[in-house]
């Protein structure tokens, strides 16, 4: 699997939604950090044309306490590995972030893979629905869920 080239770590706390206060480990990365304003745009004043065309991205094993929920932005990505981590959300929150992967408008996201193993994800998985039906793969192993499988 590919992995990022990033340019900078760094520890703060959560400046916003409800999370705010919580210690998080921030990364910059090379050329454009998913929501770079237009950097390397063709045009950098319409969120609309940017392009950011990962189609895999590796985040495994480095302490994340959170998954972002604005990454709708990665129309093109597959892959996502965040295993390793310590990703402590409810399951509701993932998966509401993992289906906004996709071009706007589509009826599905783009995910074929996700691996969110060895996290601290907790509660009942939510019915994932029409928009991850494209999921080929999805290892949630040891982690904290609840409940049922759901049917869909």
């Amino acid at each position: 699997m590919d992995k990022l080239k990033y340019s900078e770590t760094f520890y703060s706390a959560q400046g916003e939604g409800q999370y705010t206060g919580i210690p998080s480990l921030w990364m910059r990365f090379f050329l454009c950090n998913l929501q770079c304003d237009g950097f390397g745009q063709t045009d950098p004043t319409n969120p609309d044309t940017y392009e950011l065309p990962y189609e895999k991205l590796d985040l495994a094993d480095n302490e994340w306490t959170g998954m972002s929920t604005n990454i709708q932005h990665l129309d093109s990505l597959i892959t996502i590995d965040l295993h390793l981590n310590s990703i402590s959300q409810p399951a509701e929150t993932i998966f509401s972030a993992l289906s906004q992967i996709g071009p706007d408008g589509a009826a599905t996201t783009s995910l074929r893979n996700v691996n969110l193993n060895n996290n601290r994800i907790h509660g009942d998985l939510p019915a994932f629905g029409a928009r991850l039906a494209p999921l080929e793969t999805l290892d949630l192993g040891h982690n904290d869920l609840s409940g049922a499988l759901p049917d869909d």
